[in-house]
């Protein structure tokens, strides 16, 4: 059995629903029904992220992965390591930072954030051969 004869039904209604040109295709089919699963669930984690007022947290972890790869590069390490550890590190400096200040949440984030960005674009300038 493949996933397609599973879903059939659902691609059905789809093509029911929205009978549209842009809705013809297997892979626009696939994206609507992924769409229909993924917005509610980032829905859930996004309102509360907003109301704690740290929408901007992902992206600084995120940035910081960039840091945790140009230490991984000047180490010898493997960059996947260092960049998971150095994105979990500073997800950990920011929650506790946050938790001992009256700061507001969107500060330290901001902080950090340029913090982080500026230290990797140091490292990977003051390595040479990149």
């Amino acid at each position: 059995m493949t996933v397609e004869s599973l879903l059939g039904p659902l691609f059905s209604a789809i093509g029911y629903l929205l009978p549209f040109d842009f809705a013809e295709p297997l892979f626009m089919k696939r994206a609507i029904l992924a769409m229909l699963f993924v917005a509610p669930a980032a829905a859930a984690v996004g309102v509360p992220l907003v109301h704690f007022r740290m929408a901007f947290f992902s992206d600084a972890i995120g940035h910081s992965a960039f840091t945790g790869v140009a230490i991984g590069v000047l180490l010898g390490v493997h960059p996947l390591l260092t960049m998971v550890a150095f994105g979990l590190f500073v997800a950990w400096a920011i929650v506790l930072v946050k938790g001992r200040t009256e700061l507001s949440p969107d500060t330290v984030i901001g902080v950090f954030f340029s913090t982080v960005i500026a230290l990797g674009v140091a490292v990977i300038s003051a390595q040479k051969g990149l």
